[in-house]
């Protein structure tokens, strides 16, 4: 009988080890105890109002900057040139639209574009100005990389950080009728400390940037440009902010946090309608009272419709309004679009475990087996249009396609990128623009400045899932990590945040390609999730015929060969004798 208590004893405790057990996201998680997200604030709740008491009205005004510019040379080398430069945009690609340089993907150019950003530009702006806006913020969305701002002749700002701001406090330079914009873009840095390959440029860790394009992999033309959005915001002392819609249930329980940049007292008013699918309107209202900073709101939107990933259920999305009302006036309008989605990371069935990351994708509290693909950064000379997201989300979606990794060797990815996976249902792990340890040189300002920007840009898309700190660094922790998990949960705290890809059980293979291992490696690979593998390919004859340039194709190519140079380490490090054994591999077989 004692025999039997102590076993049942022993039991007890074993069950009560393996309850205790933390996950490594739980971990993570104590480790920014002191991070309060806006779930876990107080909130208001809003009461349901008729729809016929919320008139539409404007969003608060917007003067966009973007479409013809010039591009002039500001060195000896090139103080001849002077061609016409679209916004956003490349000086590469107006240089090549102007013929001033051949087309880098072709042959050799790519060198002749690289030596561009190494030399000195500025893009300027002649726009007509009314003078009738508030306190206007002059927003850059996207400037690579380090650049000086003048206004009308005034020195106005110095940046640098490819992704996000500078933004201008502009009333002082700007005056009522004709204005110029001069960007002047400094020259990219050049560092070759040997490393790979030797002649990569290692200036990009030591800034933030796209880092794939300096040589390291896909091409060696350091961005340079603006590559987003130029506007002038209309910013009235009483106004609205930064609005963020999260999902607290299922059950249509929403929460809404706004920005007071000053004290305000007034009312809130809020209309919710759907996007892509046929539905009610929903209205609703609250008093506010000397409300400042963020302030959270309660709604219940009645018979939701979720907001389901590819393949398993429609990418539901609504529209939201948000005005400020003073005195019974519209003063300030923003608007918004959601959906309404939860995500959870669950364990295996074999429970939590400190060393690796829960891997169970739980969405809507619907346990999913994913399948994703990495994602690249889709233009080397930044021509992020619409038509060439369409195209290869579209291909995405068709091969079902559920999430897609925003990889830490590109950029936290556009606008746009965001509104077409919300729509076609893809979800997205972004990184941070970090690789192999380069937080630990990359100015921590400057990281600071792109994960808050970013995170507030990009946090109402319910296609976004989840945030990393980067790709394949194996000491994923310090004080800028650790910032990037901070902000994860104080601006956001609705989806995780990894340390880094890959990290708590997700793992990268590359064994048939640095190993030279047979291609049915792959097919016997197992893994809790698979970050990365595989090996690098080669597009259609007909574009490898288009690239070589006339230049006569034969196999094996040279090592001097065009072929040869457009291989992923640019035939530096033994790609023609790898790709030639999988080549005859596949002769053998047929």
């Amino acid at each position: 009988m004692n025999k039997t208590f102590l076993t049942v004893i022993c039991l007890m405790f074993v069950a009560c080890a393996v309850h205790a057990q933390a996950s490594l996201d739980e971990i993570d998680r104590r480790a920014w105890h002191d991070a309060v997200s806006p779930l876990d604030v107080e909130a208001v709740d809003m009461s349901d109002i008729p729809v016929r008491k919320m008139k539409h009205r404007a969003s608060d005004r917007c003067m966009s900057l973007n479409g013809s510019w010039m591009l002039t040379g500001a060195d000896s080398i090139n103080s001849d040139i002077s061609v016409p430069c679209n916004v956003p945009g490349s000086i590469h690609t107006a240089l090549k639209g102007a013929g001033v340089i051949p087309d880098p993907c072709l042959g050799r150019n790519d060198t002749i574009a690289e030596r561009c950003s190494y030399r000195r530009w500025y893009v300027t702006r002649t726009f007509d100005y009314d003078g009738t806006m508030s306190n206007p913020l002059l927003s850059f969305k996207g400037v690579a990389n380090k650049c000086r701002i003048f206004i009308n002749g005034m020195l106005a700002a110095e940046h640098e950080g490819m992704f996000g701001e500078p933004d201008i406090e502009a009333e002082r330079y700007l005056k009522r009728g004709e204005n110029v914009i001069k960007v002047e873009l400094l020259p990219i840095p050049e560092i070759y400390n040997g490393g790979w390959p030797a002649t990569a440029n290692e200036a990009w860790k030591h800034t933030v940037v796209a880092n794939c394009v300096y040589g390291w992999h896909y091409s060696k033309i350091p961005s340079m440009g603006i590559w987003s959005d130029v506007q002038i915001l209309d910013r009235p002392d009483l106004r609205i902010e930064t609005p963020f819609f999260i999902t607290r249930s299922v059950e249509g329980d929403m929460r809404m946090q706004i920005t007071f940049p000053n004290v305000t007292t007034g009312e809130i008013r809020l209309l919710i309608k759907p996007y892509n699918f046929d539905g009610k309107a929903q209205t609703f209202a609250k008093t506010i009272n000397e409300a400042k900073g963020n302030v959270a709101f309660d709604f219940k939107i009645k018979e939701p419709s979720l907001w389901w990933p590819n393949g398993v259920g429609s990418p539901n999305l609504y529209d939201a309004e948000i005005q400020l009302l003073i005195d019974g006036k519209v003063r300030s309008v923003c608007e918004r679009r959601f959906g309404i989605r939860t995500v959870e990371m669950k364990p295996f069935p074999e429970g939590k475990r400190e060393d690796l990351y829960n891997w169970t994708f739980c969405i809507n509290g619907h346990d999913m087996f994913v399948k994703g693909t990495g994602w690249c950064m889709m233009d080397a000379l930044l021509d992020f249009s619409r038509e060439k997201y369409e195209r290869f989300l579209s291909v995405a979606r068709q091969q079902n396609i559920q999430l897609i990794r925003a990889w830490g060797g590109g950029m936290p990815e556009t606008d746009t990128f965001y509104e077409l996976c919300d729509e076609k249902g893809i979800m997205v792990m972004q990184e941070w623009p970090t690789a192999w340890n380069s937080h630990e040189t990359q100015p921590f300002e400057m990281l600071r400045e792109t994960v808050v920007s970013n995170t507030v840009r990009l946090r109402n898309h319910p296609s976004l899932v989840m945030w990393g700190g980067g790709n394949e660094s194996e000491k994923p922790y310090g004080r800028a990590i650790d910032m990037m998990g901070h902000l994860s949960v104080e601006l956001d705290g609705s989806r995780p945040f990894h340390r880094a890809e890959a990290w708590g059980g997700s793992r990268h293979n590359y064994n048939c390609w640095w190993d030279e291992m047979h291609l049915n490696h792959n097919l016997n690979m197992t893994a809790r999730f698979w970050g990365e593998f595989g090996v690098p390919s080669l597009p259609s004859v007909e574009s490898v015929m288009k690239y070589l340039n006339d230049e006569e194709y034969v196999w094996p190519p040279k090592k001097e060969s065009v072929f040869t140079h457009h291989t992923p380490i640019f035939g530096t490090n033994g790609e023609i004798s790898r790709l030639r054994l999988p080549a005859s591999r596949m002769t053998d077989n047929s």
